[in-house]
């Protein structure tokens, strides 16, 4: 599976050892009753759909502990762009054939031996759906 992020001036692939694992739809919200972060009831009915929501993951292999950080830290750049102050959604492409403008939601990874590192990327929809 071929996943590309390009935009705000950086064009970004994916290794092949990255897939699209999940893909959380969007949820039609009208008349439910959200409770905000602050604990405030916000009344939703003027909103038709949530943001849809992606998550991909796989594993960074490097030739040594270094060589796995340095392209770890290029793919962290590529994803931080998405949601740096003044910079659009990128263009997230999925086999050339499935796009979607996305902005990261959030970023874990976990040191799975010397030169490997797994990574996961949730990703948010803002325009919901794919394009």
């Amino acid at each position: 599976m071929a996943i590309t992020l390009s935009g705000n001036s950086i064009s970004y692939t994916f290794p092949d050892t990255f897939d699209l694992k999940e893909i959380e739809e969007p949820a039609n919200v009208k008349g439910q009753k959200v409770i905000g972060r602050d604990g405030v009831v916000i009344d939703s009915n003027a909103l038709s759909k949530q943001p849809m929501k992606l998550r991909i993951s796989g594993y960074i292999k490097g030739t040594s502990v270094s060589d796995a950080w340095s392209k770890y830290d290029d793919l962290k750049q590529a994803v931080d762009a998405s949601v740096a102050s003044g910079n659009d959604a990128m263009l997230l492409s999925v086999d050339g054939v499935k796009t979607a403008y996305v902005r990261k939601e959030s970023m874990t990874t976990e040191r799975m031996g010397g030169k490997v590192i797994k990574v996961s990327i949730r990703f948010v929809v803002p325009s919901g759906d794919w394009e």
